[in-house]
């Protein structure tokens, strides 16, 4: 249930950039070279079929982001890169509306999973807001991540209206997270009443201890007997934290 983390991008110097692309392309290639051997199984079979729709699918989008100086060979790659690529964003965004494969769209949302900034955050905010009736969970959750990443003080009237929203789905998660570690009593409202609302316990139960609501502590308790075992965790992790504010 945790969202993906990874190290925090940079901006590197050529030898740097040099480094990490290798590093990536050490599994890319491998991954790639899988296409080339005749899989066993149908399961193999389909995989490799959906990895070459896919690699067809976003060759246009590779060749701009080459254009604009990005040397990745396929889209997956910018995705797992730890780097930072300003000019990559606004060609991200306008293909980020386009009708890619769910893959492809996942694959965008994480390459602008980067400290962009507002103009980044303020697009993927419309688009989402947009489309979020019908979009599947996991890029929904890809938006939240994005948003959150490109997300500043500045913009917490914006995250408290989207976790208030229910129509945004798993986006909410990221975006409640993120939000919840600036102390802003517009913030814990907003994560009281997700809380509350019992659609995203996992990610209420954290924000609420991020955001170090105590006062939520009777309806934290019932989940240190819940019969999921990441609730259980999250409930006595708020209650560590609880009991060490409490100390002080």
């Amino acid at each position: 249930m945790t969202p993906s983390r990874g190290t925090k991008p940079v901006a590197a110097s050529p030898d740097v950039e040099t480094k990490e692309w290798a590093r990536v392309r050490s599994w890319s290639h491998s991954a790639r070279s899988e296409l080339q051997s005749s899989p066993s199984t149908d399961g193999a079979r389909e995989r490799n079929e959906l990895v070459r729709r896919n690699l067809a699918a976003s060759e246009g989008l590779v060749a701009e982001l080459r254009q604009a100086g990005v040397p990745l060979e396929d889209i997956g790659e910018l995705s797992n890169v730890q780097l930072m690529y300003p000019s990559a964003a606004p060609i991200l965004l306008a293909h980020l509306e386009r009708p890619y494969p769910d893959d492809i769209r996942m694959a965008i949302l994480q390459s602008l999973q980067r400290p962009y900034g507002s103009v980044v955050f303020e697009r993927l905010r419309d688009l989402l807001k947009h489309h979020a009736a019908s979009l599947p969970q996991d890029v929904s959750a890809g938006y939240g991540h994005a948003i959150a990443a490109n997300a500043t003080k500045a913009d917490i009237p914006d995250l408290v209206a989207m976790i208030k929203d229910p129509a945004l789905g798993m986006a909410r998660l990221s975006i409640a997270l993120r939000a919840a570690r600036w102390r802003d009593e517009r913030v814990a409202e907003a994560i009281r009443q997700l809380f509350r609302e019992h659609s995203l316990p996992w990610a209420a139960l954290r924000a609420a201890r991020l955001a170090k609501l105590w006062d939520l502590r009777d309806e934290v308790r019932p989940y240190l007997n819940h019969s999921t075992a990441d609730f259980r965790e999250e409930a006595r992790a708020y209650f560590r934290a609880l009991d060490k504010a409490a100390a002080k």
